[in-house]
């Protein structure tokens, strides 16, 4: 017959136990965190004569555009002031 440490057994369980509630908040803390991000991210496609100062101006009517396009800019990585027909920028939350 096999006699178990009981105070083992029960610190080798608490592990299990505390290492299976890890991975799991993990697993549903990243779905969660991508769910999120997914569903907040809206894009504008701009059109033929659209601007920066423009899309600000149409996008956050109550916003200043200056802090409006500073968002703009640093979202999409710009370069330059100038937008393309087509492009499609990701817009800042809220």
């Amino acid at each position: 017959m096999v006699l178990v440490d009981p105070r083992r057994f029960v610190q080798r369980v608490g592990m299990l136990v505390v290492a299976g509630f890890a991975v799991t908040s993990f697993v549903f803390g990243q779905v969660a965190s991508a769910n999120d991000s997914q569903a907040e991210q809206v894009y504008y496609s701009v059109a033929s004569g659209d601007t920066l100062w423009k899309i600000a101006a149409d996008q956050a009517p109550n916003q200043d555009p200056r802090d409006f396009i500073a968002q703009l800019v640093e979202l999409n990585k710009l370069t330059t002031d100038g937008v393309t027909p087509g492009q499609r920028l990701l817009l800042p939350n809220g």
